[in-house]
């Protein structure tokens, strides 16, 4: 070979050498260009927690249940078009992208995800995306990603993604590994938290409305200060409307819109200037959660059916069984509902409402409390109905029935049962000691009829509720007066078109009327109303973050028992087990997390020692923090004891409370077993060793120490009821004592509780006390019990002819008797209608 030949074999080899590293240089710069970026809205490393999260830091998958997106994305200067497809489900997410480039140059991406933690405090989360591209390059190009991210307090959120930690180099090209990092401020929420409104600027009025946030990429090969920021704003200046934009060191400027409107949210985004690397994007995401906006293209009507159980404590899902709607929930949804542009009205119907008065007070004040701050109307559709059925529905704004409806409003009565001759037939002496006159809960056990004590406050007690309904009534019912309530009580029974001649009711209408009624105005018949138990669970985009502070809901319900069962009995929907309800409260005691508990008490009483056990936790967890008490129907004997442990209690007119006494004895079967020709012989070392035998009566000698043990309790529960009305001198407490019986509305003047409201006043109290915003605090509720014991409730008793279920309350109370010699209890079958 000549030396010219030579020289020319050199120079081609070199001009191809040249060739195929500029062909590489191009890939690579390609390469780069199809992994950084992904032409999707932009998001910082610590905000990003929706459908994007995926490719901008795992770690946020899975903080949103379920999320679809669609994006379309133009990079004008690298000429990379993409459609982008994204699926988040549950902390798992996956998706394809399809990136058209220049020259060839295109890929399909496909990318899935895994988020731990799923929570607004820390969470992590990792990412595996790969190609299929003509391009070799990126045909072999895999990535795996890191993400963390740390949000310690509703002002601040902290993320880290580590890019490439599996180090791709496809086709041993070496890519560089880096670090993007990434921190988000909110600094209204921070002077929230620090004790001031961010109302006082202006129009900044929600603290999580705007957001500040910096990321910064280091490369590890480089140097630390070599990391360049870039900064992002978004202000949402109202709810539904977010507006964003950022800038960094190379002088390229982004804004971007996103609204929002129940489960969809559009975004488009728009990068300046041009010759810096300009592009579009725009998208779609639709999400499992509804997001929070100020006004909503379809509304609809909530409908409250009055025919569902009114439940107060929460039964988990077990198997096919799903959960139950408490009444808290029933009446979070309407004051969420006041709020909602999506609720334009509340619909009542039904026939027939299970819950106590104290219950349908706390009902109507939400309904009334709805109407005051909204605007928007309440209709009532009554199939048929009594006293506290038509309590209800006075206060809505039209109330209907249909033709064959019929509408019973007269005064209340309330029965009670006397079965002493039944017992002197069967041979059983009720022999019972009581400390205070209107002790009467031994009287249906000892008497044919009632004593006058019982007279005097059964009256007392009809008059207050059935003056509450009145007043009620005429409020709401404009064209009523006093004379004509008197009337419509005198004639009682109503058929539809009468009650509407008597102005109880407006309309006489059928049910597709009440629909048409509340259309109007609306140009879609469209998914026109959602029933109580849908609304309840749906789900709002929530987008604070950090752990919220909790406020617990504490439901003390039923019979107070010695034990640790308590759940349902044969005849009893629930128990409070004094020892369950000792440890759940000392948990509560214990966790740093609960800011304030709200004890909420619909008891009769029962147990006098188990009634203690329980007033002292809850005195000990008063010392640790706020704790408000919260009476429902009934908080009376035992109930009203342990209601003692806590600061504020709140009532409603219509609650039953009181009865400060106590009662013990038991049930002699002396004659029963000489008619039966049992002879019972007992054993004793003691002369009292058998003063409760159920063989004997008690001797006089025996009566005068069960009379003086029980005045000894009867001390106690003076001394626990003057510890905490501290607005009571002693004797002002013994003279509301004496076993008397008070609705809410008479305790309250006595100076017995502290405030008129029901669940949801005392919760707000609870949270001003605890310092906590109302608008981020997670409820709650305590005892969880499984569905299951739902099936076994008491209510199937309620089934049984009164008589029958006075009798199941003798044998209840004679069980009770063997074990708990002293009760804090008032009549339980205190049914007034």
């Amino acid at each position: 070979m000549t030396l010219l030949s030579f020289r020319k074999n050199l120079i081609f080899l070199a001009f191809l050498s040249s060739l195929l590293y500029a062909q590489s240089a191009t890939d690579l710069l390609q390469l780069d260009s199809m992994v950084n970026s992904p032409n999707i809205p932009h998001e910082s490393v610590a905000t990003s927690d929706d459908t994007t999260a995926l490719y901008y830091n795992p770690a946020g998958i899975g903080i949103h249940p379920l999320q679809f997106g669609f994006f379309y994305g133009n990079d004008f200067i690298d000429k990379l078009q993409d459609y982008t497809v994204l699926l988040n489900a549950f902390g798992i997410a996956f998706s394809t992208q399809w990136r058209n480039g220049q020259q060839g140059y295109s890929a399909r991406r496909y990318t899935v995800g895994l988020g731990l933690g799923g929570n607004q405090t820390f969470s992590i989360g990792t990412s595996y995306s790969w190609y299929d591209s003509k391009v070799q390059l990126i045909n072999n190009y895999t990535q795996w990603d890191i993400g963390f991210l740390l949000r310690p307090a509703r002002w601040l959120s902290l993320g880290a993604v580590a890019r490439g930690v599996n180090k791709p180099s496809p086709l041993n090209q070496q890519i560089r590994e880096k670090w993007d990092f990434g921190i988000g401020f909110r600094p209204l929420a921070m002077f929230t938290q620090s004790g001031y409104s961010p109302r006082v600027l202006g129009i900044f009025a929600d603290p999580d409305s705007f957001t500040f946030s910096v990321d910064s990429t280091w490369y590890l090969d480089t140097n630390l200060k070599k990391m360049l920021p870039r900064y992002t704003i978004e202000y949402i200046p109202v709810r539904g409307w977010t507006a964003y934009g950022g800038w960094d060191n190379f002088s390229n400027v982004f804004f971007g819109l996103k609204v929002s409107q129940n489960l969809m949210e559009l975004t488009g985004q728009v990068k300046l200037p041009k010759e810096k690397g300009s592009f579009f994007s725009a998208g779609v995401m639709v999400s499992k959660e509804r997001f929070i906006t100020e006004s909503e293209t379809i509304t609809r009507s909530l409908v409250i059916p009055l025919d569902i159980k009114y439940i107060e404590t929460k039964q988990e899902g077990f198997l096919f069984l799903n959960e139950n709607i408490t009444f808290y929930e029933i009446l979070a949804a309407i004051r969420q509902a006041a709020k909602d542009p999506q609720i334009a009205s509340i619909i009542l119907k039904g026939r027939s409402f299970s819950g106590g008065w104290g219950q349908a007070e706390e009902l109507r004040s939400a309904l009334t409390q709805f109407k005051l701050e909204s605007g928007k109307a309440v209709y009532a559709f009554l199939e048929s109905g009594g006293n506290k059925e038509y309590y209800i529905a006075s206060v809505a704004d039209v109330i209907s029935m249909p033709p064959a409806g019929s509408l019973e409003v007269s005064g209340l009565k309330a029965d009670t049962y006397y079965v002493k001759s039944l017992l002197d037939k069967l041979g059983i002496k009720a022999e019972f000691v009581h400390i205070g006159n209107y002790k009467t809960a031994p009287e249906s056990f000892t008497r044919d009829n009632p004593s006058e004590y019982q007279k005097e406050q059964m009256l007392e007690i009809l008059t207050d509720l059935s003056n509450e309904m009145k007043r009620a009534i005429l409020f709401n019912r404009k064209t009523l007066t006093t004379e004509d309530l008197q009337k419509i009580q005198e004639k009682a029974l109503f058929t539809a078109s009468e009650a509407e001649k008597y102005h109880l009711i407006d309309k006489v209408q059928y049910w597709e009327d009440v629909k048409a009624m509340a259309l109007q105005g609306k140009l879609l018949d469209i998914a026109w109303s959602v029933d109580l138990s849908t609304y309840i669970k749906t789900k709002f985009y929530d987008d604070t973050w950090g752990s919220k502070p909790v406020v617990a809901i504490v439901v003390l319900e039923g019979e107070i028992v010695d034990g640790d069962y308590s759940g349902p009995g044969l005849f009893s929907a629930h128990t409070i087990a004094s020892e369950r309800t000792a440890k759940l409260i000392r948990s509560l005691r214990d966790n740093p997390s609960v800011n304030a508990v709200v004890i909420r008490i619909n008891s009769p009483g029962g147990s006098g020692l188990a009634s203690d056990i329980i007033w002292k936790e809850i005195r000990l967890l008063k010392e640790e923090k706020p704790v408000v008490i919260s009476i429902g129907d009934v908080a009376a004997s035992g109930g009203y004891y342990i209601a003692m442990g806590g600061d504020d209690i709140f009532v409603n007119h219509n609650s039953i409370t009181g009865s400060i006494g106590v009662f013990g004895g038991k049930f002699s079967l002396k004659g029963l077993y000489e008619w039966l020709g049992i002879n019972k012989h007992t054993f004793k070392t003691g002369q009292k060793a058998a003063i409760f035998s159920e063989a004997e009566d008690f001797t006089p000698e025996e009566k005068a120490l069960l009379q003086e043990h029980l005045k000894q309790f009867y001390a106690l529960f003076i001394d626990r009821v003057s510890r905490n009305r501290t607005n009571l001198t002693r004797e002002a407490v013994e003279q509301n004592a004496q076993g008397r019986v008070y609705t809410g509305h008479s305790a309250k003047q006595r100076g017995m509780v502290d405030h008129y409201g029901g669940l949801l006043i005392a919760l707000d109290m609870a949270m001003v006390k605890a310092g906590v915003d109302p608008a981020n605090v997670e409820i709650q509720m305590y005892p969880r019990n499984t569905a299951l014991g739902g099936l076994l409730d008491g209510s199937s008793s309620m089934l049984l002819p009164n008589l029958v279920r006075q009798a199941i309350r003798i044998m209840s109370t004679s069980e009770k008797l063997k074990d708990d010699k002293i009760l804090f209890l008032m009549p339980y079958e205190l049914n007034i209608h």
